[in-house]
Parts: structure tokens; C-alpha cells; sequence
């Protein structure tokens, strides 16, 4: 039987792919999501098409961390590139690794 946190982390998988369907996510970002994602298992990113206010305001990408205390934190970038190497230039622990 799967464990719980790898059951949410299919799931969330799964439902990053029917949200990107249903809000016309833009070409390949979807597959830029779910490459960094299977790069750093522990970061969730999505693609979002902005005009919330607060956070979520701007066009990009966002990605938070699963898992640790204080998690809420959400990565920003313009593109999927830029939220990669802003991840990747996270220590190891804050990443999740």
C-alpha cells in the first residue's frame, strides 16, 4: 500500500494536469512543470495566469515546498527556466532535498 504523502504527491500530479486543461495553460508548460518537478520531488510548480491579488498577481511560474515547516512559501518566476535555476539555487534543505 502507498503511503500517504506519495499518495497526495500523485494526486497533486494528477490534478495539475486536468487544472492545466481546464485553464488553457500555454504550450509546454505543463511538461516544464512536471520536469523540475521530477528534478526536485519535494517542489510543486505550476503555471499560473496571474491577476490575483497579493502572491499569484503576475503571469509565470510558482512553486512551493512540500514538506517542511513554514512550506507556504511560493517561488516566483516569469518563466519555467528562471524558476528552475531559482530552485536550484535553494540550499538542499530549503528545497526539500
Amino acid at each position: 500500500m502507498t503511503d500517504e504523502p506519495e499518495r497526495a504527491f500523485a494526486l497533486a500530479w494528477k490534478n495539475r494536469r486536468v487544472f492545466a486543461t481546464r485553464e488553457n495553460w500555454p504550450e509546454g508548460a505543463l511538461d516544464s512543470c512536471e520536469a523540475i518537478e521530477r528534478e526536485f520531488p519535494n517542489v510543486h510548480p505550476v503555471w499560473h495566469k496571474g491577476g490575483w491579488p497579493g502572491a499569484w498577481s503576475e503571469r509565470g511560474f510558482y512553486a512551493t515546498v512540500r514538506g517542511l515547516p513554514g512550506s507556504g512559501r511560493t517561488i516566483y518566476a516569469p518563466t519555467a527556466e528562471e524558476l528552475h535555476g531559482k530552485i536550484a539555487a535553494l540550499p538542499a534543505a530549503q528545497r526539500g532535498a
